[in-house]
């Protein structure tokens, strides 16, 4: 191999990036035959090449250099994104939360193996009459029976009701004496057909959503308690007589209310005068067939509390004959701030939206 060649494959197996003193070093080592001549045909473009690798190696530094410098930025961006953005979904989040409703459907549950479908519809916090505070909340759940087969012990009674705060696991339990709470027997209660009922509670302001466990049936989670605020009187709204007639007693008669009004009474309490009208309408009525006005109960429309019927009068249909009607009369523990109000009477389709006159 001639000295010149050599001197290449020199320059080509450091590839081409050797500094030319340590490569004129490795030249040296090779025998001197034509050295000068060799040196002298190459050095052009050991020089040429050189410069250029180092050019190539000053400007890939440079690259990679200015690689670092607009790419280091970008984590630090992210952080400073990151912190900025983080603390929003803890700000909203007692604002929605706070805000949330239980939508028709939304919580319900299957009970009693499948024998019936519990469903929660509202939990309202309202102001308690007695002490000022917005300490006391109203649970309205209703019961659907969706099978015959049911035991005498698949029943739900209000005083296994109760709540859980989710944050500090501090337990509530149903109150008795305020106002009423409904037990319900399934076996009671025809198939396909639905029963509500409702449970009071005392719970702190400020919580927002509880757990809440009905006897015989998996527990509620995150339910929201819904802050209610009285709506604005409809003065407007008067009583109609002939508006408010339901059937009875499975259409073996009819209940229509003739006047409903508000007395005066020497105490604070309000009360309102229900009078009513029951005809027998069927050919066939059975000797149970008889409405107890005492057992009558008016609700109020928000929050569901509970007005007791004062009567002495139990009007009995097989002793009507048809076609023939006899009235009578309620009367009702109400609050003077109670305009309208839902009524129930034994064995009757209820009565939506009574205004008082």
């Amino acid at each position: 191999m001639g000295y010149d060649k050599a001197i290449f494959v020199l320059f080509a197996e450091k590839g081409g990036n050797h500094r030319i003193d340590i490569l004129f070093q490795d030249v040296l080592m090779l025998k001197p035959v034509s050295f000068y001549i060799s040196l002298i045909s190459i050095l052009p473009f050991l020089l040429f090449g050189c410069n250029s690798a180092t050019q190539q190696t000053e400007k890939a530094a440079s690259q990679a250099e200015a690689s670092e410098t607009t790419e280091a930025p970008t984590p630090s961006s992210t952080e400073v994104s990151n912190t900025v953005e983080s603390p929003n979904p803890v700000e909203s989040a007692p604002a929605v939360a706070s805000a949330k409703k239980i939508a028709p459907g939304e919580m319900f549950k299957l009970a009693f193996d499948n024998k019936a479908r519990v469903e929660l519809i509202r939990v309202n916090r309202i102001e308690n009459r007695e002490s000022g505070k917005k300490d006391l909340i109203n649970i309205q759940y209703q019961v659907r029976k969706i099978d015959d087969g049911v035991a005498d012990k698949d029943n739900i009674y209000a005083d296994g009701i109760t709540g859980r705060n989710i944050e500090d696991s501090s337990t509530y339990k149903v109150l008795f004496g305020y106002h009423s709470n409904r037990s319900i027997e399934l076996k009671e209660i025809k198939k396909n057909v639905s029963v509500g009922a409702y449970a009071w509670m005392n719970v702190p302001e400020g919580v927002k959503s509880i757990e809440i466990t009905i006897p015989g049936v998996e527990p509620f989670k995150d339910v929201p308690i819904e802050e209610w605020q009285e709506q604005a009187v409809k003065t407007s709204e008067k009583f109609e007589p002939g508006k408010f007639i339901q059937p009875s007693f499975e259409n073996r008669a009819k209940v229509e209310l003739l006047q409903v009004n508000r007395v005066k009474s020497g105490d604070s309490k309000g009360r309102v005068h229900v009078r009513f009208r029951i005809s027998r309408v069927g050919d066939k009525i059975f000797n149970s067939d008889i409405l107890i006005a005492s057992h009558a109960v008016g609700s109020n429309i928000d929050t569901n509390e509970s007005y007791k019927g004062y009567s002495t009068e139990s009007l009995e249909l097989a002793k009507l004959e048809k076609g023939k009607s006899i009235e009578g009369s309620i009367l009702m523990e109400m609050p003077d701030d109670v305009h309208s109000f839902n009524l129930n009477m034994p064995s009757t389709q209820a009565f939506k939206n009574v205004p008082i006159d």
